[in-house]
């Protein structure tokens, strides 16, 4: 592929420069998207607009305290199922008169690409910035689970980031499907479940998820060979053993 792109000088005396050929593989193209509410005449009714957006509050409540605003127009997240999301907090308020507040810790990211690139809550640095050292991380590849070997496809990672207690901070994977094999993830951070509590959960054997119950399974080990509870257990089994 040959491109051929005009240039814009930076001097103010100046058009443009000739233009440049650059040689490549592949042309990705990022335009974006603009909300289109320019014509709508919000402002007349007292729905307040700013840098092209419907200012809400975290109720998802505009400046017109009878009109509520969701999706790519309040320019929070434009993911179809953040603004899912948002239309069931809208109808909580605006039907039954509560004020339940937007949240988004728990809202998956996935970039759809061969593999998938998958992400929910904080990244490590994020947590290390926000809780120190006082944290954990657990990592498993793909070659280090049967299904994706099986498949031929262990272009795949796991990392999950948590609490020293083993609460959920965030958790991040690239492979084949991982939209799919994530989201139990997604369940167990948002009703905060502990890592170790995926490992409980029976599994079908080969099945990609196995990867999470891995991470899941690494936490207990962690947990029963190191610290004082080996210790403890130690002199338990001395005693009544």
């Amino acid at each position: 592929m040959r491109l051929h792109i005009q240039r814009k000088s930076q001097e103010s005396n100046k058009n443009s420069q000739g233009p440049t050929t650059i040689e490549a593989d592949t042309l990705l193209i990022a335009a974006g998207r603009r909300c289109n509410i320019e014509s709508l005449g919000l402002e007349k009714i007292g729905v307040q607009i700013k840098n092209s957006k419907i200012v809400v509050s975290d109720t998802l409540q505009t400046t017109a305290s009878n009109i509520y605003a969701v999706g790519d127009v309040i320019g929070h997240y434009q993911f179809t199922h953040a603004a899912g999301h948002e239309g069931k907090v809208v109808i909580a308020n605006a039907l039954f008169g509560l004020k339940n507040k937007v949240r988004y810790d728990n809202l998956p990211w996935v970039t759809y690409t061969d593999p998938e690139f998958y992400h929910v809550g904080l990244t490590e640095n994020e947590a290390r910035q926000q809780y120190g050292n006082d944290i954990e991380v657990y990592k498993v590849a793909g070659d280090d689970v049967d299904r994706f070997v099986t498949d031929h496809c262990t272009d795949a990672y796991l990392k999950i980031i948590t609490s020293s207690k083993g609460h959920i901070l965030g958790a991040h994977a690239v492979g084949k499907g991982a939209s799919n094999w994530m989201q139990e993830i997604v369940y167990a951070k948002q009703h905060g479940h502990k890592l170790g509590n995926i490992s409980k959960v029976i599994h079908p054997y080969p099945t990609h998820g196995a990867i999470l119950q891995k991470a899941a399974d690494q936490y207990w080990r962690k947990t029963l060979f190191s610290g004082t509870l080996p210790k403890i257990a130690k002199k338990y089994i001395q005693w009544f053993r």
